[in-house]
């Protein structure tokens, strides 16, 4: 797939910017894209080389990804994780691949955030947490704190590390937006300022409730 199909097909959250008429006191107007996370390499580089086109004449288009753990941690390092109510080593979709494959997302990874987009949470190993208490969303927290901020140790990658910690994370989405009542308590212990797991209409403007903006999904 290439990645303009992939902004037709995960560009989850979008509202069209009208021009400003003169004399009319309006907000800015934003066009939002929004990409879950992907594991194949091939994809991180269509996205890196996308985003850069895009921004070539000096425009500022920025996209947010929202990346799960799992993808920084290698195949045979898998049972540094254990999900809420899973057996160790366990996920719903794909580990990292080889050190070698964790080492060159994270530059990708790296890349993007330094020019300037914008890397957020999808949680770690994708399972459905509509059920998982505030206890089970922090220890999911947890473990993908320990992720980011300890990718090359996990690794065994002296030389990788991610251009951001754990606390410089600060928008989520939960796994199939299962999100439960669970989630929102937890989001806001771990200093999360919006959440993208709800659903409402495409001109719906966000809304701050209890601390966290919920910017729904059109």
């Amino acid at each position: 797939m290439t990645a303009r199909a992939l902004i037709a097909a995960l560009g989850l959250l979008l509202t069209h910017a009208m021009p400003v008429r003169a004399g009319v006191d309006r907000p800015p107007q934003f066009i939002v894209m929004a990409f879950d996370n992907c594991t194949e390499l091939e994809r991180w580089q269509e996205l890196t080389d996308f985003a850069a086109e895009m921004n070539r004449d000096d425009d500022r288009v920025h996209f947010t990804f929202f990346v799960s753990g799992i993808n920084f941690i290698a195949d045979g390092k898998r049972n540094i994780y254990e999900g809420p109510h899973q057996r160790r080593g366990y996920s719903r979709i794909s580990f990292g691949g080889s050190p070698e494959q964790v080492r060159r997302r994270v530059d990708y990874v790296n890349d993007l955030y330094r020019n300037g987009h914008e890397i957020a949470s999808h949680a770690v190993g994708h399972f459905n947490g509509a059920a998982w208490s505030s206890g089970d969303w922090e220890k999911e927290f947890r473990a993908f704190g320990d992720i980011v901020n300890n990718v090359g140790p996990n690794n065994a990658l002296a030389d990788s590390r991610l251009a951001f910690s754990a606390s410089d994370v600060k928008g989520f989405r939960a796994p199939y937006l299962a999100k439960g009542p669970g989630l929102y308590g937890a989001l806001k212990a771990y200093g999360f300022r919006y959440d993208t797991s709800g659903v409402g209409h495409a001109d719906a403007w966000p809304e701050r409730i209890d601390g966290i903006w919920r910017f729904n999904l059109a």
